[in-house]
């Protein structure tokens, strides 16, 4: 064995005795949001940023109201076996941060405004694309035409039964899909994407290899007040010849040609569907809390107007 080879080891190892004993830092990043569940505030607290996301994204906990995603992060030395205590640390921290931020009152609020018959005024404009989609869309087609359902069932202009009569032909549908051959190779890889617009803008796209940086850019271009399409994901195939950088490319190309005037058409048209909520009681709301001064819970409460079309 040479002896820098012996020295290399050795400075592994005490490397390896110093970890151990905590000598060196590590942060630890907790991500969460509240939500209002049973007439109750609750947490979603996890160490993946992605989970909570998904969780705030997830149709079924639309009537949830989730706020916007918090983090807690702490960067502390960590002895042996501590992470665990840590972690909960960090965790417990979170929690007592959005306890403070959110309270029964904000929630109990937003629940009545929501708690109002729908209508049905975004059906037949989803009935006709429907039928213009049927079968003939493609994969990516269909989680468009999925995202403009949970669009409209978000906003409360579409019945519960036509929600469910679309996404029994969304499913019906995919099946049909899925017997398609796929070709694969030696890799692949996941790209994500979502378009937004607003009137007088053209059409623009947001593509990455990770959904966390996704759902980041969405939640800053709805605050912008774009209107943003739902997450589309395709899965691509790649090898020593055709690398995941080129897979990217095509997949930017693709989603823009994807999406055509059957889709713009349909969201500014949506976009012009009254909510049932009242504009009126939402705005007492916002005023109740700005003379708190809390620009986080309003930034929350705005996201929330977005997400109602209001």
């Amino acid at each position: 064995m040479s002896e820098l080879n012996s020295r290399d080891e050795q400075m592994s190892e005490e490397v390896g005795i110093m970890a151990e004993l905590g000598k060196f830092e590590i942060e630890f990043t907790m991500y969460g949001c509240a939500f209002y569940e049973k007439e109750k505030v609750h947490y979603a607290v996890s160490e993946n940023a992605k989970k909570i996301y998904d969780f705030m994204y997830d149709i079924t906990n639309a009537e949830k109201m989730p706020t916007d995603i918090h983090s807690v992060s702490v960067r502390t030395l960590v002895p042996s076996g501590a992470e665990p205590y840590i972690l909960n640390e960090v965790r417990n921290k979170l929690v007592d941060k959005l306890f403070h931020l959110y309270d029964e009152q904000y929630f109990s609020v937003l629940f009545k405004l929501q708690n109002v018959l729908r209508n049905n005024d975004a059906y037949i404009l989803l009935k006709d694309l429907r039928i213009q989609l049927d079968g003939v869309c493609n994969r990516e087609q269909l989680q468009l035409f999925q995202g403009l359902v949970e669009t409209a069932y978000r906003r409360k202009i579409l019945w519960t039964e036509s929600y469910m009569e679309f996404m029994q032909w969304i499913g019906w549908t995919k099946q049909d899909l899925e017997q398609e051959p796929i070709k694969s190779d030696l890799y692949k890889k996941t790209f994500y994407g979502f378009a937004y617009l607003k009137e007088n803008e053209p059409l623009k796209i947001y593509v990455d290899g990770y959904k966390n940086n996704i759902y980041k850019r969405i939640e800053q271009k709805r605050a912008q007040g774009y209107e943003v399409s739902n997450v589309i994901q395709k899965t691509y195939w790649y090898n020593n010849y055709y690398s995941v950088t080129q897979a990217k490319k095509d997949f930017e190309k693709y989603f823009t040609t994807l999406i055509g005037t059957w889709y713009t058409d349909c969201i500014f048209k949506m976009h012009q569907i009254k909510t049932p909520i009242s504009q009126n009681l939402f705005d007492d709301l916002l005023e109740e809390i700005v003379d708190r001064k809390n620009v986080t819970v309003y930034t929350s409460c705005i996201r929330q107007r977005g997400i109602w079309n209001m």
